[in-house]
């Protein structure tokens, strides 16, 4: 057994050499990335503000929208909300209603039509298919321009009576234009049913309507002379057996009742 020293002499011998033959360990390559850089998309603004600024826009074209209902301007409306359409197909969805009216405002009555029924079709399910179809005849009558069938025609002139007679008033032209409409079309628009009242009692309907709407307009002839040909057409069991003294006596009580503003001093 060597002493101390000698073998303190051979360990460190024997470890340089081990040291000196060893293979040295074969380096692992690192494998190049292969992701592309991120990119930042700015188009909105970066960040999360492009989706709140969208909802803003949508909120605003929206509200342009409704207001250029108001005004009757259904081109304008159309624009505002091809516009939602194009930034949220579904914020436009929900708006149908309201291009449904604006279609009617643009002049295309049966368009919106179609597109006010689909709307609140499956809203009103629970009350059957003659209130949705009341509710159309009243959206008609509200906002259809342009050329549109006698049906809707006539609709609009019962319409525009009642706003003259009973909401706000108009001039003479506006009531003159109505009351014309309803003679004209008349007997030639059949009721679509027997819950058509509009037009089933569309003689006893405009006794009231036409004559208030002149009233309003400051044309207390015009009232009168209406009044007494509608009324008569309307009650012919009652006035037919009048004499001509009696029949305008009851005629002009009736009248002065009806409007009072025409009362004869």
């Amino acid at each position: 057994m060597p002493s101390g020293p000698l073998r303190a002499l051979l360990l460190a011998a024997a470890t340089a050499l081990a040291c000196k033959t060893a293979p040295s360990p074969t380096p692992v390559a690192t494998p190049a990335a292969t992701c592309p850089p991120c990119e930042c998309n700015c188009a909105n603004g970066g960040g999360g503000g492009g989706a709140a600024e969208s909802s803003a826009r949508i909120a605003e074209l929206l509200d342009s929208a409704t207001k250029k209902m108001g005004t009757r301007d259904g081109k304008g409306c159309l624009a505002d909300l091809e516009e939602v359409a194009r930034l949220d197909p579904k914020a436009a969805e929900r708006s149908a209603t309201i291009q449904g009216q604006c279609l009617m405002l643009a002049g295309r009555c049966e368009d919106g039509k179609a597109r006010t029924r689909a709307a609140l079709a499956p809203m009103m399910s629970q009350w059957g298919p003659e209130q949705l179809d009341r509710t159309i005849d009243a959206y008609v009558g509200m906002y259809c321009e342009g050329t549109m069938s006698d049906r809707d025609a006539l609709l609009r002139a019962l319409m525009h009576l009642q706003q003259g007679a009973f909401m706000t008033r108009k001039d003479v032209a506006f009531c003159q234009e109505a009351a014309d409409t309803v003679e004209r079309l008349r007997g030639k628009v059949q009721p679509r049913d027997e819950d058509d009242h509009q037009i089933i009692d569309l003689d006893r309907g405009v006794v009231a309507s036409v004559p208030a709407c002149f009233q309003r307009a400051g044309d207390c002839d015009r009232a009168w002379n209406r009044y007494q040909r509608l009324a008569t057409r309307a009650n012919p069991e009652s006035y037919g057996k009048l004499a001509p003294a009696q029949l305008d006596q009851v005629l002009r009580s009736g009248f002065e009742s009806l409007v009072p503003k025409c009362k004869a001093p």
